[in-house]
This record gives C-alpha cells, structure tokens and sequence, in this order.
C-alpha cells in the first residue's frame, strides 16, 4: 500500500531481476476475469469495504473468503494499481478499498500515476 504507479512499476522490475522471470501488474481484462462473477455481485463475504469496515483500517490480507477462482482480497481493502500505457499519466485502478462504499457495478477508478495512498496497493503477475 502507499505505492505510487511508478513504484510498482520498480518493484517489478526488480523482483523479475532476482527471481529470473518477468514480473508485472495484471491487466483489467486479467484483474475482472479473476474477480470473477464475485466481482459482479461485490459480495462483503470476499472483501472488506465501508460496510463491514471502520472505513479507514485495511486488513491483513487474506482474512476473508477465498473466490471461487482461488484470490482473496479482489474487492475492497485497498484498490490496487493495474497495467497502463507508458505515455499516459493516468492509470486504472481497481476493486475499491476499505473506505469503498458497495454499489452494483465493479469499483474502479482513474488515477494519476503520482497518486500515493494508504489505501492503494498492488499485485503482481510472475511470467
């Protein structure tokens, strides 16, 4: 968490250096296909959001429900970066975060790259 998209970007290229592999941010087509149909539904059984959260805290990760598709943590307690045009100075950023009111449609958001935030975080993709 309080990583801008810039620092994603360094962590993964150098945990590909250490691990040999490439390392990167998930696409949105990657992060939704994951999420899954609980993406759709945002159901507080899989994440933590405004409302089952003091809407400030983030959680450790991994303390809700598996999905069905084996990920935890795709919807709410922190949203988390995902891949973006080099040229462009905004990035998507997805799934909500603790202080992530639920609604019908799947959190997201535009950000500026430069954003930094106790609620924004990220994961990564091993090639």
């Amino acid at each position: 968490e309080s990583v801008n998209y810039e620092d994603t970007q360094k962590f993964c290229q150098q945990l590909g250096w250490i691990t040999g592999t490439k390392i990167r941010l998930p696409t949105e087509e990657e992060f939704m296909q994951a999420a899954g149909e609980i993406g759709e539904k945002n159901n507080i059984t899989y994440s933590w959001t405004f409302d089952n959260t003091d809407g400030l805290t983030t959680r450790n990760i991994a303390t809700t429900h598996v999905n069905p598709n084996g990920f935890y943590d795709l919807i709410g307690n922190v949203e988390e970066w995902v891949e973006s045009g080099s040229q462009s100075p905004y990035a998507q950023i997805l799934g909500g975060s603790v202080n992530t009111v639920i609604k019908n449609e799947f959190p997201k958001r535009q950000a500026i790259k430069r954003e930094r935030s106790r609620t924004l975080g990220f994961r990564v993709i091993q090639e």
